[in-house]
C-alpha cells in the first residue's frame, strides 16, 4: 500500500538504484506515469519525456479497451477481444483513425503545445518506460512496439511500482528489465494500492 504518487515513486526508485551512464531516458505512457518519471528523473538527473497514447474502446462494450494507438500511430489491437465481439478489422481501424485524428492529436497538441511527435536525442540507448502500473499490458505494448520501431531503440525497460505477475510473465522476455516495487496476483484497480491518491 502506497502513501500517495510520490510514496510509490520512492519507493519504485529503490528498486532502480544508481544508473551507470546518462545515455538513459524515461519514457512516461500516462497521466500518472509522467508524475512518477518526473520524481525519477530528479532523483536520477536523467530526462523524462511524455509518449501520448490512446484507448480504443469496443462499441459493443463501452468498458472494454480493444486496441491501443499512439501518436505515431503504432496500433496494438486485442485480437482475442476482437474476435470475441466479432469485430471487422477494417471498421476497427476506421474506428482508430477518428480516435487519432479527432481525440489523440488534439491532446497532444493541448499539452505540448503543438502536433509534432515525441523526439529522443540520438545519444539516447536506453528507454525506461513508465506507468502507475500495468494493468492489461496493451498500454505498454504498444509503448515498447512504438519506441522499438520508430526510434529503433534495443535497450527498453519497464519501470512500475507494481504489476500484476502474469504482466511480468509476459513482459519479462521482451524487455529488458522491469524495475517493480511490487507484483500483484490478482490485479483490482489502481485506487486499491494507495491510501490517498491525488486525482490525475
Amino acid at each position: 500500500m502506497f502513501q500517495n504518487i510520490e510514496d510509490a515513486s520512492l519507493k519504485l526508485l529503490e528498486t532502480i538504484g544508481e544508473l551507470e551512464d546518462k545515455n538513459w531516458l524515461l519514457v512516461a505512457i500516462s497521466e500518472s506515469g509522467e508524475q512518477i518519471a518526473k520524481i525519477l528523473s530528479k532523483h536520477l538527473q536523467i530526462p523524462n519525456k511524455r509518449l501520448f497514447l490512446e484507448p480504443v474502446f469496443c462499441q459493443k462494450n463501452s468498458d472494454c479497451e480493444i486496441a491501443m494507438v499512439s501518436e505515431f500511430k503504432t496500433i496494438i489491437i486485442d485480437d482475442v477481444l476482437k474476435e470475441a465481439f466479432q469485430l471487422e478489422r477494417e471498421m476497427l481501424l476506421n474506428s482508430i483513425d477518428v480516435i487519432y485524428d479527432y481525440k489523440l492529436m488534439p491532446r497532444v497538441e493541448a499539452i505540448r503545445g503543438n502536433r509534432d511527435n515525441l523526439k529522443i536525442g540520438e545519444t539516447v540507448e536506453k528507454v525506461i518506460l513508465v506507468d502507475e502500473a500495468v494493468e492489461t499490458g496493451l498500454r505498454m505494448e504498444t509503448a515498447i512496439a512504438t519506441i522499438s520501431s520508430v526510434f529503433k531503440i534495443e535497450s527498453i525497460y519497464i519501470a512500475t511500482p507494481i504489476i500484476p505477475q502474469q504482466m511480468v510473465d509476459f513482459f519479462e522476455p521482451i524487455v529488458e528489465k522491469i524495475f517493480r516495487y511490487d507484483e500483484i496476483e490478482l490485479y483490482t484497480e489502481i485506487t486499491d494500492y494507495y491510501i490517498d491518491r491525488e486525482s490525475v
